[in-house]
C-alpha cells in the first residue's frame, strides 16, 4: 500500500511537469485515497480547503500565489510537496495554524519556496519541513502552547526566531540565520549547519553541533562542539573543539577545502551543511523525469508518453 501511494506521488509529480512545461502554466493537484483533482496556481487555499488530514497537494514548476490575500494558511495535517525549491514557489505568507495540538507524522511541507514568512499560530507535534527555502524566515505566535519535535531538514532559512515556545527543534544540513533567544540550549539544536548568529539575549540560545559559524554578533548561552568559525568567538557558555577559520579568496569550494584540512565533525564527516549523512540540497526526493516523448497514435487514438527517470 506504501509503494502504491509512493509511485502514485512519483506519476502526479511527473505528469504535473509534463502538463506545466505543454501549458505553460503551474498546477495544483489533491491526491485523496487514490483520487486526484486538479487547482489552478491562484487556488491553493481551495486545494487546501477540498483537503482532508492525511491528503497529499502536489506542486509542479512554476509560481502559486492567492491573488485574494497574501496569506496561505495550512490548517489540516496534510503534505505539500513540491518539485524542488527552486521551481516550486509559494509567493505568499503561510500560516500554520492547525487546531486541536495535532502530532503530525509526515513532513508538512517539503520542496517548496516560500517567498514571504512562515508563521505558526498554534502549538503542534512534529512539524517537519525538508528541503524548502523561507525567504522572510519562521516566527512562531508568543502566546501560543509549547511546540514539540519540529524537525528542519536540509532548507534554507533566512531566518529562525527562537523564543520560549519553541521546545525541541532539530535543525540539520541546513543554511540559516538565528535571531532572538531559546528556552534553553538544548531546546534548540542545530546540527552540520552554516549559522549567522544573529543579537540573541543572554538567557539560552541553542546548541550548536558540528556547524560552520559564518557570521557571529552574540550568541548568548549557547553551546558549541566540534564548530568553526570564520569570525571571533564571543560569548558563549562552552567551546570544545572549535576552531577560527579564515577564508582565503582563492578558495571556490569550502566544503571540498574543509575535507582537505581535516575539520571533521564527531560523525567523520565535514563541519557545516554539506556535512552528516543527509548533506545540503534542494534536488527533489522522487525520481525526476530527465526526458520524454509524446507522441499520437491516429490509428488507436492514444497518447503516448516515454519518460526516463533519474535515481532518488
Amino acid at each position: 500500500m506504501i509503494m502504491k501511494k509512493i509511485l502514485l506521488s512519483i506519476v502526479c509529480l511527473m505528469m504535473l511537469g509534463i502538463q506545466s512545461v505543454l501549458a505553460g502554466t503551474a498546477q495544483i493537484v489533491l491526491r485523496h485515497q487514490g483520487n486526484v483533482k486538479q487547482f489552478n496556481p491562484d487556488e491553493l487555499p481551495s486545494a487546501i480547503e477540498a483537503a482532508e488530514n492525511g491528503d497529499t497537494i502536489l506542486l509542479s514548476a512554476g509560481t502559486f500565489k492567492y491573488s485574494a490575500s497574501s496569506i496561505v494558511t495550512i490548517n489540516k495535517a496534510i503534505t505539500i510537496i513540491g518539485v524542488g525549491a527552486n521551481n516550486s514557489v509559494i509567493d505568499n505568507s503561510v500560516y500554520i495554524d492547525i487546531p486541536n495540538n495535532p502530532v503530525l507524522t509526515a513532513h508538512l511541507l517539503d520542496g517548496v519556496n516560500i517567498t514571504r514568512e512562515l508563521y505558526i499560530v498554534k502549538s503542534a507535534i512534529g512539524i517537519k519541513i525538508r528541503k524548502c527555502v523561507i525567504d522572510k524566515g519562521i516566527s512562531y505566535n508568543i502566546n501560543s502552547d509549547p511546540i514539540y519535535e519540529m524537525l528542519i531538514d536540509r532548507c534554507d532559512i533566512n531566518n529562525i526566531g527562537l523564543n520560549s515556545v519553541l521546545r525541541s527543534l532539530t535543525v540539520t544540513n541546513s543554511k540559516a540565520q538565528v535571531l532572538n533567544a531559546g528556552y534553553t540550549p538544548d531546546a534548540a539544536v542545530f546540527s552540520n549547519c552554516n549559522v549567522i548568529i544573529g543579537n540573541t539575549a543572554t538567557n539560552g540560545t541553542a546548541n550548536f553541533i558540528n556547524c560552520y559559524i559564518t557570521t557571529f554578533y552574540n550568541a548568548g548561552n549557547s553551546i558549541f562542539t566540534n564548530c568553526l568559525a570564520s569570525v571571533t568567538w564571543k560569548n558563549y557558555t562552552s567551546a570544545e573543539n572549535c576552531y577560527t577559520y579564515t577564508p582565503s579568496e582563492t578558495e571556490v569550494d569550502e566544503a571540498e577545502y574543509f575535507q582537505q584540512q581535516g575539520w571533521l565533525g564527531t560523525d567523520g564527516t565535514i563541519v557545516g551543511m554539506y556535512g552528516g549523512t543527509t548533506p545540503f540540497t534542494l534536488e527533489p526526493n522522487a525520481p525526476k523525469v530527465t526526458d520524454y516523448t509524446i507522441g499520437v497514435d491516429t490509428k488507436t487514438r492514444m497518447l503516448n508518453v516515454k519518460m526516463t527517470l533519474s535515481a532518488n
